[in-house]
């Protein structure tokens, strides 16, 4: 066998070197692409799982949300009330999540502390002005048991030329009357114009303030609807009251309606109409509920069938009018109480309670 020279030989060497490296380079070259592709498959397969999760649970949620407003509108049909409490009991695991499920009990504890605050301030506007018993805010004052005229030996009378009549023509004169011709709510609340024992010259407040009394009867507004728009009007009561309410924390107060004019007297302009009149009192009766007090729709017991005051009751005026009147008036204040001490004041057959007059 023929050897082959040495320089042949590593010529040979070397070239197969060569190619075994070439051939590392081309597999090197293949593996990095590869392992690039391996990773962006394993990136996108974990974003493609991720996006399904969530778009799952999207589903979820929105049948979760699906069927619990199917059982909330399901429970109200049931019950007008919609109270929360009234919802079935059913088994949401898996559909709704836990906040979900706790939110109509946290609505429920909500709606019952609001509704207990209402409650406080409603008996905290009751008690206020008396006895709350019976007490009747927000609407007349309807009829009740008569009673006898002692029940206003504690009574106090606030206001006008009308009510200043109780004294001027001897009516009911067991109760404490307070008033001044021409006053109207502004003046009451300004205008000196009450004579104490002193000779001091104070308002009808100030007076009233002195007076030791169980209930209060006021009727103001006559002499001043023609002129005073009813905003003006009503704030002008509002404070009337609540001075009253503060001086006076136990008395039973009684709001009573502006009484009608004559038809011919309530013809001769807006200013002072009968229909004026009407709504005037109903801002007043709407005031009497914001504070907690009684309307008494004295008026009804004064008009006749046009809804006016009888024209021959004030043939003068068309505004004041004589005893007759006041004894309808007085009659309906007896048969017109809602504290609850009215029952230790029950009519007799006794004569001096058949008239007003005889007292």
């Amino acid at each position: 066998m023929a050897l082959q020279p040495q320089h042949k030989r590593n010529s040979h060497t070397h070239t197969a070197i060569r190619r075994s490296g070439s051939t590392r380079k081309r597999q090197n070259s293949l593996f990095a692409p590869i392992l690039v592709l391996l990773i962006l498959t394993i990136v996108l397969a974990f974003v493609f799982s991720a996006a399904w999760q969530k778009i799952q649970g999207a589903e979820n949620s929105s049948a979760s949300n699906q069927q619990l407003s199917d059982l909330l509108a399901l429970s109200s049909s049931r019950n007008p009330s919609g109270s929360p409490a009234s919802i079935p009991s059913v088994d949401l695991s898996g559909v709704a999540s836990q906040s979900q499920e706790s939110q109509p009990e946290d609505s429920s504890e909500g709606a019952s502390q609001s509704s207990s605050e209402k409650s406080g301030d409603s008996s905290a506007a009751a008690s206020s002005s008396g006895n709350a018993d019976t007490a009747i805010v927000g609407q007349p004052v309807p009829e009740s048991d008569r009673v006898n005229t002692s029940y206003f030996d504690d009574a106090l009378f606030l206001g006008d030329s009308i009510t200043s009549g109780i004294a001027s023509y001897g009516l009911m004169s067991n109760t404490t009357v307070i008033a001044n011709t021409g006053i109207n709510p502004s003046t009451m609340l300004t205008s000196a114009v009450w004579e104490t024992d002193s000779g001091e010259m104070i308002t009808l407040l100030d007076a009233a303030a002195q007076v030791d009394c169980e209930k209060i009867y006021v009727m103001i507004g006559a002499n001043g609807i023609a002129w005073i728009g009813e905003n003006t009007f009503i704030d002008y009561y509002s404070q009337i009251i609540e001075r009253l309410q503060q001086d006076h924390p136990d008395a039973v107060i009684y709001v009573q309606s502006i009484l009608p004019v004559t038809k011919e007297k309530s013809d001769e302009g807006p200013q002072m109409s009968n229909g004026k009149i009407d709504l005037y009192n109903q801002d007043i009766l709407e005031m009497t509920e914001e504070l907690g007090v009684y309307y008494l729709n004295v008026a009804e017991a004064i008009k006749d069938e046009n809804g006016a005051l009888p024209s021959d009751a004030s043939p003068k005026d068309g505004i004041h009018f004589g005893t007759p009147t006041y004894q309808k008036w007085f009659d309906y204040l007896m048969t017109h109480v809602v504290d609850g001490t009215a029952s230790s004041f029950s009519a007799t057959s006794s004569a001096s309670d058949s008239s007003v007059s005889s007292q």
